[in-house]
């Protein structure tokens, strides 16, 4: 398998659910390496039954370098 390919790309096709379980905002508080979170999230992935837990933390320093929809007011 490559490596660096995100899990829901590299399941695509499969018929995986993602089930959001939980979605915190946490600006200003900072990993151990010191970089500032935005947003922390938990999800279920379905595959006919539950395969997976997944975290997902988003970075100020990624929003920052791809500025999107999120970032226009």
């Amino acid at each position: 398998p490559e490596r660096g390919v995100p899990l829901g790309r590299a399941l695509g096709g499969l018929g995986v659910r993602r089930e959001p379980l939980e979605v915190v905002p946490t600006p200003g508080e900072r990993d151990a390496g010191g970089n500032e979170l935005v947003i922390c999230s938990a999800a279920r992935l379905w595959l006919g039954c539950p395969i997976a837990i997944v975290t997902e933390r988003i970075y100020q320093k990624f929003l920052a370098a791809y500025p999107g929809p999120w970032t226009e007011r």
